[in-house]
């Protein structure tokens, strides 16, 4: 868990990066290192801030010959070159071998003159491949971010076998056992094993707190469409307002309607924003 620190200068700004009108495909790559879960270089996004910011908007796609359900995560720093420090607990995006454009907006607390930059890790071949972006300085109230489904392989998330029953819930799988910061939005990203060929899949996936075995539903049956000669899951990001107490436990379960073994596989990462 990483403190954001963030806080309301006033007034509204704009600082964009990375925009390439050119050729329309934008201007940033940030590769990772060519080894499996070990951090690639930060790449410069902003020289220098021109005002205060609250949040950093940016829109990127992800580039993977991997696939397997596997994430690319990235981090935000601030600081001069070889002297970066990071910002955010590492952020996990889904990976797609047909790469679609995604759009987030992160708060975090920058200050004018602030060099920001950004790094990635995961698998060896995947790409993280930045648009365009912009600094925004509006009203802004979370302090933490946290990955909340973080394990010690980066490019993996939370594995849900749904079955050999087509649309029948699986077992909870446990996401964190008890969560550091009171949540206020769960950033939720979804990852599919590749190979389906012609073959399209839907899924169905629940979060829940509770004691093992006692688990209360939070979000229910919430859709994820993969479709036929496509490695990628639609929505593969998405974000929920919720209020969930520090020292929770979080855990997930799903269905699909697609029964293959490995291949039914449902891969879901968290990231929690709070207090």
């Amino acid at each position: 868990m990483i403190p954001l620190g963030l806080k309301y200068a006033g007034g509204n700004g704009h600082d964009t990066f990375a925009i390439d009108t050119a050729t329309t495909t934008g201007g940033t790559i940030s590769a990772n290192s060519g080894t499996n879960d070990v951090a690639g270089s930060w790449v410069e996004l902003i020289a220098s801030a021109s005002f205060d910011a609250t949040l950093l908007a940016i829109s990127f796609l992800t580039s993977s010959i991997s696939g397997d359900g596997e994430f690319i995560n990235f981090q935000l720093g601030i600081g001069a070159s070889g002297s970066e420090v990071a910002m955010m607990d590492w952020y996990k995006v889904s990976p797609a071998q047909d790469s679609f454009p995604e759009h987030l907006t992160i708060p975090l607390n920058i200050q004018a003159g602030d060099r920001i930059a950004i790094r990635t890790i995961g698998n060896a071949w995947d790409n993280f491949i930045i648009h365009g972006g912009a600094l925004i300085n509006v009203p802004a109230t979370l302090s933490h971010n946290m990955d909340l489904s973080y394990n010690a392989a980066y490019d993996t998330g939370v594995l849900i076998d749904t079955g050999g029953v087509a649309n029948t819930k699986s077992a909870w799988v446990e996401v964190v056992s008890s969560i550091m910061l009171d949540v206020k939005w769960l950033d939720i990203h979804t990852g599919i094993q590749t190979g389906r060929g012609a073959s399209s899949a839907a899924y169905l996936y629940d979060i829940a707190l509770g004691a093992s075995g006692s688990e209360v539903v939070l979000l229910a049956n919430r859709k994820v469409a993969a479709p036929a000669y496509n490695d990628a899951s639609f929505p593969r990001i998405s974000r929920v307002p919720v209020n969930i107490p520090a020292g929770s436990r979080i855990a997930v379960r799903a269905q699909s309607d697609y029964i293959t073994a490995t291949f039914r596989n449902l891969h879901l990462a968290i990231n929690g924003w709070g207090d």
